[in-house]
């Protein structure tokens, strides 16, 4: 026995099709309730891999001046791209960010740098946690992403503005050791994407 019935949605309380097969209600979770598809795949996804993309799970500790080098490098070469204005500065930080924050580091032209600068250090520095730095990578993969979005939009204003905000908290990092995104990674993300 096969039909279709339109029925609400649990969770955006859109109309949905349901499948009725052999008695057995079909339309995205396999219970007596109903979801629409987007539902079901943000249902779906949410136990695995998105809670992954945000709430990174590293085991790995390493040495906590490689992420300070990196951020001098970034305030660096984001001061380069506010006085040059040349584009391909932020797109290369991006792709640098990209590496760090979704792989693992592999690739990554300023960690291998800044690691290389770090072993050759009399003081080399306490180890520390990887996952809140991988989350302050990806939320830098962002700014430098919105960066190079308003560069093709010709919106240099908007650019350099999102381009100084990410100088200060690079900066913040390098001089102080104060990772931003470490801090809401603890204190907002952590814990509310555990268990």
């Amino acid at each position: 026995m096969f039909f279709l019935s339109v029925k609400i949605c649990i969770y955006c309380k859109c109309n949905t099709v349901a499948f009725v097969i052999n008695g057995y209600k079909y339309s995205g979770i396999k219970t007596k309730t109903f979801c629409c598809f987007i539902c079901y795949i943000i249902n779906k996804q949410k136990n695995r891999s998105m809670k992954n993309i945000v709430c990174p799970l590293s085991t790995e500790r390493f040495n906590e001046n490689v992420p300070r080098v990196i951020g001098l490098f970034v305030v660096i070469l984001s001061i380069i791209y506010v006085i040059t204005v040349f584009w391909f500065i932020p797109l290369f930080l991006m792709f640098d960010f990209y590496f760090r924050g979704f792989n693992n580091g592999k690739n990554s032209l300023l960690g291998k740098f800044a690691r290389f600068l770090v072993e050759r250090l009399p003081n080399s520095g306490k180890l520390i946690d990887k996952a809140p730095k991988i989350f302050a990578a990806r939320l830098g993969f962002v700014f430098t992403a919105l960066i190079v979005l308003f560069e093709v939009l010709n919106w240099q204003v908007i650019a350099h503005t999102t381009t100084i905000l990410l100088v200060f908290f690079a900066l913040l990092e390098c001089a102080f050791n104060f990772c931003v995104g470490c801090i809401v990674f603890t204190w907002f993300v952590k814990p509310n994407t555990q268990g």
